[in-house]
């Protein structure tokens, strides 16, 4: 399994992420191929790899799967469910060895409540996005979301 290093980012389950390739290479340590297994683990602070230990991340993670290269040179990684850190070992060598253990989804808001505040916060996309050129584009679909998931 590859262990995904990054830091400053958003890291959500069942989502698609892309890296540019070299930025895969660096995070991960190797090549990217179709299919592999990772998991995303975020650090703490922004940190080289020489200072990591096993307090520099955080202790929920994402496993994911890479599920394309493409050929203008970025890696899409198709997200799955958030993980616990249970384990974290730095080798010599600065690569990351885990110990994990799958985390329960929870559902923390019913459906009334998740449409009382999607609903907001589409109308302000909306709003913003009106302001670009694109909105134009994306208003009709915007319009056809009635959840965030």
């Amino acid at each position: 399994m590859i262990v995904v290093p990054v830091y400053n980012m958003f890291v959500l389950p069942y989502a698609d992420m892309y890296f540019q390739l070299d930025d895969f290479r660096k995070l991960a340590g190797r090549n990217a191929e179709e299919n592999d297994s990772l998991v995303i683990l975020v650090e703490k602070k922004d940190q080289k790899k020489t200072e990591w230990t096993e307090d520099s991340f955080y202790p929920i993670g994402v496993s994911g799967i890479v599920s394309e290269i493409n050929p203008q040179g970025y890696v899409r990684v198709k997200t799955l469910n958030r993980i616990n850190v249970d384990g974290i070992t730095v080798r010599s060598d600065f690569s990351v060895g885990l110990e994990i253990s799958k985390r329960p989804d929870i559902q923390d808001m019913d459906e009334e409540e998740q449409k009382q505040r999607f609903i907001p916060l589409r109308n302000e996309v909306l709003e913003v996005s009106s302001n670009f050129r694109w909105g134009e584009y994306t208003k009709e679909f915007m319009k056809m979301m009635d959840s965030v998931s």
